[in-house]
C-alpha cells in the first residue's frame, strides 16, 4: 500500500485537496449564490485527485527508462508494479475521476461541464507521452493543468454564468495566480 500511495504521490494529491477546500471555504461560501452543495464539491474534488493521481501513473508509465537512469530508487512501474499492470490501474483510476465529474455535472445540469474533465485527462496523457518534451510548451502545459485545479471550480456554480463579485475575482487574481504558478513551475 505504501508503494502505490508514494507512485499516486499522495502528499501531492493531498495538496490539491486541500487547496480546492480552502478555496470552497473562503471564497465560495461567502459568496453561496448557486453554488453546488458541499456534497457534490466533495465529489468534484476526489474527481480532481482521482484524475491528477492517473496523471502521476502515466507520467512513470511513459518515464520507466528515463526514471533507471536518474532516480532508479524512486521507480515504481517496472520494479513493484509492471507496465501492464500499471495501464489498467492508470485507465481505471482516470475513468473514476471523469465518472465522478460527469456525475456532479449532470447533477447540477450542466452535462457540458463533464467534457472539462476528460479534457484534463487528456492533456495530461498528451504532456506525459508527447508536450514534456517540448521545452516551452511542457511548462505552459503544466501551468494550466495546475491552475486547471482551481479553475475547474467556478464552472459547478448551478447557474451557467459567473457574476457579482466573482467576476472580480477572475479579472485580477486568476492571472496573478496562474503566473505565479507559471514561476513556481519554472524554477
Amino acid at each position: 500500500m505504501a508503494k502505490f500511495l508514494q507512485l499516486i504521490r499522495f502528499p501531492n494529491l493531498v495538496m490539491i485537496a486541500l487547496t480546492q477546500f480552502l478555496f470552497y471555504f473562503f471564497w465560495i461560501l461567502p459568496f453561496p449564490d448557486h453554488y453546488i452543495s458541499i456534497e457534490l464539491f466533495s465529489l468534484v474534488v476526489f474527481a480532481t485527485v482521482f484524475i491528477a493521481a492517473g496523471g502521476n501513473i502515466i507520467n512513470d508509465i511513459f518515464d520507466v527508462q528515463t526514471d533507471r537512469i536518474n532516480k532508479p530508487h524512486k521507480q515504481f512501474i517496472g520494479t513493484f508494479i509492471s507496465k501492464k499492470k500499471a495501464f489498467p490501474l492508470y485507465i481505471a483510476i482516470n475513468l473514476t475521476g471523469i465518472g465522478l465529474g460527469s456525475y456532479v455535472s449532470f447533477m447540477i445540469n450542466n452535462w457540458q461541464v463533464s467534457f472539462i474533465f476528460l479534457g484534463i485527462a487528456l492533456l495530461l496523457f498528451l504532456y506525459s507521452s508527447y508536450l514534456k518534451g517540448i521545452p516551452i510548451l511542457g511548462n505552459i502545459i503544466v501551468s494550466i493543468l495546475v491552475a486547471s485545479s482551481i479553475l475547474i471550480l467556478i464552472a459547478f456554480k448551478t447557474e451557467c454564468s459567473v457574476r457579482g463579485k466573482h467576476i472580480h475575482f477572475f479579472n485580477s487574481v486568476s492571472l496573478i495566480a496562474i503566473y505565479i504558478y507559471m514561476q513556481v513551475l519554472l524554477f
